[in-house]
């Protein structure tokens, strides 16, 4: 009798998914992936802004998701903002419309006034700038909860130092030294206040980006070391000769510490070590907040752990394996391209507890496609010969599905293998890119994560890391100039 119930459960859940996988697919690919892209990328645009200074909130608040409740997710949280933040710069460069780029460059002034004030709140009345989440009034979380999280001001910081230097290419240092860096100590301007808490506290252990695990993490130390070497350029573009060599002093420690995280047994980067609190069930270390790290502002010039890194690519490699082996969705063949991405293997949170089964989400999965459109765009900038080691083998073999590959060997930039890289990159970035595609709500609106059986949304609706990833993925697929 069991037996018979257990089959039938399975009967269906399978005819279930199939159906699922039927109504999706029937409806996905009614348009091309680049129609798609150009009316998504409006949709995006559009449901973004609704999450920046919505009605009877302060401005310059950027909110998680309109949702309040199974999750709540109506807060400011210090690095889902910068990461929007990233986006709305990136609008503003590019932007041909006066209109628009008067509209964001408010919205990038109303979130540094708002940022030196939840700094100032963080600090009188909280642990400092680790906080990591605010109420949209600005006033601080104060519940039990994940803290602190230094990745927060560092990735708060590199946004804040991209629009210093667009405002000092648009004459307006004036501006940048009042609001965003004095070169004063103690400082009163948002982004050395931010360098400054980085510079004295990344040793600390701190919660890691899913505010789950407290240690040391792979994502808070790339994130800080990328910070203080930005920090450090600016500051000597401002004349803070001091602050840019302590910044710099700390950048070669952390570089040595980085070099801790390569597990060269397990192929891959592990995201976090010394874990003294926290779920204890994360065995593996695979994590795609390594991926998301090297995507953040700042260098990506072929150096240690930039994203042509051989021991980044090997990563990625391997959590594209992983999760094209857990979730169900990824297994059948045919049915979708491309692979749904998650956050780890062993993730329990389904969007909306803590105790279930983790899904693909839809943020991670837009990343994995900037990561191939970056990486494409590395290699068409630097003009460099590719080198084929041990630890990339495997990546190139995925991309190119190519068995002939052989260590030591070196792709020159006018070799047809090297063209072939960067179409395959392309195609990779789009195969993600129409995985969303696939899954995404009829209206065009993203939630957080994609159901791992049936492949629909679930979890925080309007999630602005959705739309964020997707405007930056675009943008990136857009600079390729492909032959």
């Amino acid at each position: 009798m069991c037996s018979y119930l257990k089959n039938k459960q399975l009967l269906v859940l399978w005819f279930a998914t199939s159906v699922a996988i039927f109504v999706i697919t029937q409806t996905a690919y009614a348009i091309s992936l680049d129609t798609w892209i150009q009316k998504e990328n409006a949709i995006a645009k559009k449901f973004l802004f609704q999450n920046i200074s919505p009605p009877g909130t302060t401005p310059g608040v950027i909110v998680a998701s309109p949702s309040t409740s199974n999750p709540d997710y109506y807060y400011h949280w210090v690095r889902d903002s910068a990461i929007v933040v990233k986006a709305v710069l990136f609008l503003y460069k590019t932007s041909q419309s006066p209109q628009d780029r008067r509209q964001y460059l408010q919205d990038l002034r109303n979130y540094v006034n708002f940022t030196q004030a939840i700094q100032q709140t963080a600090v009188e009345d909280g642990l400092g700038l680790g906080e990591p989440k605010f109420y949209p009034d600005g006033s601080l979380y104060k519940k039990p909860w994940g803290r602190p999280q230094n990745d927060g001001p560092a990735m708060r910081a590199l946004g804040l130092i991209n629009f210093a230097n667009i405002m000092i290419r648009q004459g307006e240092k004036a501006y940048v030294k009042h609001f965003l860096y004095d070169s004063k100590t103690p400082t009163n301007s948002v982004i050395k206040k931010d360098l400054d808490y980085v510079l004295n506290h990344w040793k600390e252990p701190s919660y890691g980006p899913w505010e789950e695990v407290r240690g040391r993490h792979f994502y808070v130390d790339l994130l800080s070391k990328k910070a203080l070497t930005e920090g450090a350029q600016l500051a000597l573009e401002l004349g803070d000769i001091t602050s840019a060599l302590q910044y710099l002093k700390q950048v070669y420690l952390i570089e040595l510490e980085l070099a801790r995280y390569w597990n060269s047994e397990k192929g891959y980067i592990v995201a976090t070590l010394d874990q003294d609190a926290g779920p204890n069930y994360k065995k593996s270390g695979l994590d795609a907040a390594v991926i998301v790290a090297v995507l953040a502002e700042g260098y990506n010039d072929g150096s240690s752990y930039s994203i042509s890194d051989e021991r980044i690519l090997s990563t990625f490699t391997a959590l594209v394996n992983e999760f094209q082996k857990i979730y169900p969705i990824n297994n059948p063949e045919g049915y979708f391209p491309g692979i749904a991405i998650g956050r780890y293997p062993e993730d329990r949170y389904d969007g909306y507890q803590t105790n279930s089964t983790g899904n693909p989400w839809s943020s991670l999965t837009l990343s994995a496609a900037l990561f191939c459109y970056r990486l494409a765009q590395h290699y068409q900038t630097e003009q460099k010969p590719i080198l084929i080691t041990q630890i990339n083998l495997s990546f190139f073999k995925r991309l190119l599905k190519s068995e002939s590959l052989r260590v030591g060997e070196r792709i020159m930039p006018n070799d047809s293998l090297f063209r072939a890289i960067l179409n395959s990159l392309k195609e990779d970035g789009d195969r993600f890119m129409a995985r969303i595609q696939a899954h995404i709500n009829e209206d065009g609106s993203l939630s957080e994560q994609i159901n791992r059986i049936t492949g629909f949304q679930q979890g925080a609706s309007h999630l602005s890391l959705n739309y964020a990833a997707f405007l930056l993925a675009v943008g990136a697929r857009n600079s390729l100039q492909m032959h």
